[in-house]
This record gives structure tokens, sequence and C-alpha cells, in this order.
């Protein structure tokens, strides 16, 4: 059986506080790399894409902040690991709340950053 979902990701540089382009993944524990062949990003963060894009389009990446217009409210993407599942969950003043939204309503919202860029602007 085929998948149709593309398994993407994007690494974050929490020294630099940048994106890492382009990467790689080490196998000797899944360090974030630059295509330098001896250089290891100590502090990356690995962002899997859901594989479903917002309201204009852009891909849905966990720890991506989105705005539910309708409602104006912020949600972050996250991965709930019991449930083997990404989520919708709301976020106010950079703190995540308790309230949830499946993930097929992020086609209704608008991507905004992420958590590492944003930070506690929502």
């Amino acid at each position: 059986m085929e998948s149709s979902r593309q398994l993407k990701f994007r690494a974050w540089d929490r020294t630099e506080e940048k994106w890492l382009a382009p990467f790689s993944i080490s196998s000797s524990g899944g360090f974030v790399k630059r295509y330098k062949p001896d250089y290891i990003v100590p502090n990356a963060i690995l962002m899997q894409y859901t594989g479903l894009r917002d309201k204009n389009g852009v891909e849905g990446y966990h720890k991506d902040i989105c705005y539910h217009v309708a409602s104006s409210t912020f949600y972050s993407i996250e991965w709930i690991k019991t449930d083997a599942k990404f989520v919708l969950i709301q976020v106010s003043e950079g703190t995540l709340k308790s309230s949830t939204m499946d993930m097929r309503y992020l086609g209704q919202m608008e991507i905004r950053g992420n958590i590492y860029e944003q930070g506690e602007k929502c």
C-alpha cells in the first residue's frame, strides 16, 4: 500500500535563531547538521510537515502558530504522542491552553509563523 502523504521536515537552530537550510539528519542520534560533513548543530529542533495546508495553501508544520479568523483565536500545531496525531491547541500569551481543535480545521486558518519565531506574541 502506497501512502500519498509526504514526509518532510524543517529545522530551527535555537542558538542562531534561524532556519537551517539545507540540512540533513545524522544517523548517529537524529542530530541535524549542515552540509558540512563535520558540523553538528547541537541545538536544532526538527519539525515535521503535517500533510495539511492552511486556507492560503501554506504547509502546516509541527509548532506552527495558526490564527482562526472566525474566533479571533491563535492555535499551535502540536503532536499528541499518546494518540499519535497532530492537533491544534489554543495559545494565549505564549502559553498552551487545554482547548483543542481537530487538524481538519487548519484549512480555515492562517499560519502566522511558529513558536520559535513568534514566541509570546500571540
